[in-house]
């Protein structure tokens, strides 16, 4: 059983390497758009809405593979191994058996892409990207369910290391991919796409290398990687509504990058500058998030329900550091970081004061998101699924989206639709800490 004198330590344990993760894939993104943006304007602005839109058809299927590792962590806090095992078994399957929608998503993004109203020029990109990144997606389901499973068996450290080889492979091919080199085509933001898939490549055959290598991953245990229809069917009760929850609010998050593209070029290139950097922050959130989650369920498993209460609040001290010196760069140097993305040729003293200004807000948005990931993770992990979605869906179509629609209606804004988010990540955020709060999720067991 997990006792409270082991939790912190635990924590930062699991957290660390699985920060290093979307770290990496921070980093991996900031390289794109470093390069991109001295590659071209178009370039810089076209890379997150196409990524965000990625996002948006992949989030439903992944997060229903990912969800197993909530059952994993439950096992294992049970100290049932093979039953762990049998539900890596039923990710997989339906890694395997989600394959025809993620190839379906890409005629379908297609058509929202030329539905948006973009440029010519500006649609032609992001379809580049978004065709090969999905195609990518297909690998990407696989690392869902391995690293759902390693992270609840407390080998975070594997899904670390695997995913920061990926994106070390992705920033050396960036400069190589975009620009071109010796026999090498110049690319541009294909380049970019194709260097993002080569890394999901890399981190996918570096998580499936330990089931075929490792004794303990032979012999009988391979019967319990044979699909189970009840347990599929189990997990997919739990998962779907979480699936549905992160569907909406990539949906969401993207009618906010399209808000953003309809205040400016400038403006939009500015934005994916400012939320690519922040993604730096989101690392260790991130990190401590999926954390949460994992040592929730595994508590909540053993039966340790004092234990699983006192968790988020000890995820968000270990956010104090990093969030003090976010602060402390964002508001210092917000104007030097904007520049190094590029600097126009028109008016670069308003670029950088544009960027300042977003930091600025990310730094309160931050705060409720913060919040909002920390409490959201311990309710997955305890399986509360429906209220977790149920909270989404007040939040995000009759808060957040409601005011993108009159930012865009009546003043469209950067400014407006930054503090869109922080109303809407705030009222998420006090919705699912007052629902953890009621000790309602007591009443749920999911194995």
């Amino acid at each position: 059983m997990q006792t409270l004198k082991s939790i912190p330590g635990e924590l930062f344990r699991t957290a660390l390497p699985l920060t290093l993760v979307t770290l990496a894939g921070s980093a991996a993104r900031l390289a794109d758009r470093l390069f991109l943006g001295h590659h071209s304007q178009t370039a810089l602005a076209a890379v997150s809405p196409a990524f965000v839109l990625t996002g948006v058809f992949s989030c439903f299927i992944l997060s229903v593979i990912s969800y197993s590792g909530t059952f994993v962590a439950h096992n294992y806090g049970q100290r049932r191994h093979f039953a762990a095992v049998r539900t890596l078994g039923q990710g997989l399957w339906l890694a395997f058996l989600s394959l025809p929608l993620v190839f379906i998503s890409i005629p379908v993004g297609n058509f929202v892409i030329h539905m948006l109203g973009h440029s010519q020029e500006l649609s032609r990109a992001e379809t580049t990207y978004f065709d090969i990144v999905m195609c990518a997606q297909a690998l990407a389901t696989l690392s869902a369910a391995l690293s759902g499973y390693f992270t609840a068996e407390r080998n975070a450290r594997l899904v670390g290391v695997a995913s920061v080889a990926g994106c070390l492979l992705n920033i050396v091919l960036d400069p190589l991919l975009i620009f071109g080199c010796g026999p090498l085509p110049a690319l541009g933001l294909a380049g970019a796409a194709y260097a993002a898939a080569a890394g999901s490549a890399l981190s996918t055959v570096l998580l499936l290398r330990p089931l075929v290598s490792k004794r303990h991953f032979t012999g009988p245990l391979r019967q319990h990687l044979a699909f189970n229809g009840k347990l599929a069917l189990r997990i997919l009760r739990f998962a779907l509504p979480n699936s549905v929850r992160g569907l909406v609010e990539m949906a969401v998050f993207y009618l906010f990058i399209c808000a953003t593209a309809a205040t400016g070029e400038t403006a939009l290139a500015v934005s994916n500058i400012c939320l690519c950097v922040n993604g730096i922050f989101f690392a260790a959130l991130d990190g401590t998030s999926r954390a949460t989650a994992a040592l929730v369920g595994q508590t909540r498993g053993s039966g340790n329900d004092s234990s699983s209460n006192r968790i988020p609040r000890i995820a968000l001290q270990l956010l104090l550091l990093p969030f003090a010196i976010m602060t402390a760069v964002y508001l210092a140097g917000g104007r030097s970081i904007t520049l190094l993305f590029g600097n126009p040729a028109t008016d670069p003293a308003s670029f950088a004061g544009l960027g300042l200004t977003l930091f600025a807000i990310l730094i309160i948005n931050d705060i409720c998101e913060t919040a909002q990931n920390i409490y959201g993770s311990a309710l997955l992990g305890v399986g509360d699924t429906r209220f977790a979605l149920r909270c989404s869906l007040a939040a995000h179509l009759l808060v957040w989206a409601p005011l993108l629609v009159f930012t865009l209606t009546f003043h469209p804004s950067i400014v407006c639709c930054y503090l869109s988010s922080v109303i809407g990540r705030g009222v998420h955020a006090l919705l699912l800490y007052l629902r953890w709060r009621s000790d309602k999720w007591r009443q749920i067991h999911l194995t």
